[in-house]
């Protein structure tokens, strides 16, 4: 019998043989992830599969079910069955992606970064938010266990409930000083027009072409040209990715300098030259790209927009 003493003089008993020895009510749920947690790091767990267990992952909110989870990470799992879990992973892998999007559509990421004291409940954050039943913050708080499972989020128990805060990844996910982040990225690749463009993937396979055009009989930059909301999507997705990666590269990369113009070829509305020619205000920036592209571009304060054809020229007054 090995005894796995908790936070807050909490404790469990795991046993292979003394099952009974395990009683626990109510908010059982959490009170084995914490065991699972300790037991992890006592036990120095190297196999992927069953830290995932040890954390807490698969925990049922049935409380009949929290023996079992405890008999199980007891057990040595064989090569055959972790290979079996990895492919359950590959067959639902759009699970987490969706439950990301649904997390960055209600702002969840970016209130719980800005959640006094450093960490919020579900019921918290649904409070926040316009809801119309009960349920609500049940919902969100298994939206973020599962992100906290996949180092999104970081998840306590105070008390009787999970607290979340962010994780590092959540710099990348949540609006930075330019307003900029990755989730624009995740609004592009969910976007019912991308979505619906990989049931013809095997089509493209079998009979040549490409998914999006046998979806919508063009290509996607052309489809672009002609649906102003998904313009919009494509191009705010551009713009995040552009300036967090440009951000980073003019920090450690110094060719700019004594660079007298750059030209951006597909440069979208202009963001990566705006970016060099703040940095570099000797630089002459030209941006070329499509006319439907540069019909969104913002006039950049301090700076002249030229449009010419399908080009226009970005440069200091």
């Amino acid at each position: 019998v090995r005894k796995v003493d908790m936070l807050e003089g909490v404790s469990v008993v795991r046993s292979e043989k003394v099952k009974d020895e395990l009683m626990l009510d109510g908010n059982d749920v959490e009170l084995v992830s914490r065991s699972c947690a300790l037991i992890n790091q006592k036990c120095h767990v190297k196999n992927k599969d069953i830290r995932k267990f040890l954390d807490g992952i698969y925990v049922s909110e049935k409380g009949y079910r929290t023996e079992w989870l405890l008999e199980f990470i007891a057990m040595d799992m064989s090569e055959e069955d972790t290979t079996f879990l990895f492919g359950m992973e590959l067959v639902t892998g759009s699970i987490f992606p969706s439950a990301l999007r649904t997390a960055i559509e209600l702002d969840l990421l970016e209130l719980v970064a800005k959640s006094p004291g450093g960490s919020v409940s579900a019921s918290d954050l649904a409070a926040q938010l316009p809801v119309t039943h009960s349920g609500a913050a049940r919902m969100i708080d298994r939206i973020l266990f599962l992100l906290a499972a996949h180092d999104v989020l970081v998840c306590r128990v105070v008390g009787a409930e999970r607290r979340y805060s962010p994780a590092p990844v959540c710099r990348f996910l949540t609006r930075n000083e330019h307003g900029a982040s990755l989730a624009s990225i995740s609004a592009l690749a969910h976007d019912g027009v991308i979505v619906n463009t990989w049931p013809y993937l095997k089509d493209a396979v079998l009979g040549g072409g490409e998914a999006f055009s046998r979806a919508y009989g063009m290509e996607a930059f052309e489809y672009a040209g002609a649906d102003e909301r998904f313009n919009k999507v494509f191009n705010e997705a551009m713009i995040g990715h552009s300036t967090l990666v440009m951000d980073r590269l003019l920090e450690i990369y110094g060719g700019f300098g004594g660079l007298k113009s750059v030209v951006d070829v597909g440069g979208g509305i202009g963001i990566t030259v705006k970016m060099i020619v703040d940095r570099h205000p000797s630089i002459r920036g030209i941006n070329f790209d499509l006319p439907h592209v540069i019909r969104q571009a913002p006039s950049y304060s301090g700076r002249s927009v030229i449009f010419i054809y399908n080009q226009f020229y970005l440069c200091r007054n």
